[in-house]
């Protein structure tokens, strides 16, 4: 219920068009193959899914830590890597890394969260992880993560 009134002062000047930003060198980057991504809020789910589908990859979604754990073992010879949100119901990000890491000693989990990055990697420090990723992220951000955690 908050109201904000922002003013401008005017000018005379026309406005400058925004620079383009310089192409990436990468640009023609596409994933391949599965990503499992655990998300407990669903709009974060179906905007990364969205992104991650558009740099190329299948997505498998999961709502918590159980079902991310059932889907791995279903489908774990298909997925890639596992995108994993730290904080969820019933199953929480620890949990659900120790439960991927009992099914697989060898699956790679991208984690995520709104928590800093140092916080996060002194905490999971020696559990194998591939990489953290800080939420909010755009697609250039999450794109880098990924190939970082495959390895390509």
């Amino acid at each position: 219920g908050s109201t904000f009134t922002i003013l401008f002062p005017t000018t005379a000047r026309p406005a400058e068009p925004a620079a383009l930003a310089p192409p990436v060198a990468d640009a023609a980057w596409q994933g391949q193959g599965t990503i499992l991504l655990v998300d407990d809020e669903e709009t974060v789910r179906n905007i990364c899914r969205l992104l991650l589908e558009t740099l190329g990859f299948e997505v498998l979604c999961a709502a918590d830590g159980l079902q991310a754990a059932a889907l791995y073992r279903e489908h774990r010879a298909r997925v890639r890597c596992v995108l994993l949100d730290l904080t969820m119901p019933n199953m929480d990000g620890a949990e659900t890394l120790a439960e991927l890491r009992r099914i697989d000693p060898h699956a790679r989990v991208l984690l995520s969260s709104g928590y800093s990055e140092e916080s996060v990697v002194a905490q999971f420090a020696g559990r194998g992880i591939a990489g953290f990723i800080q939420k909010p992220y755009e697609l250039a951000t999450l794109k880098a993560a990924i190939k970082a955690a495959l390895g390509s």
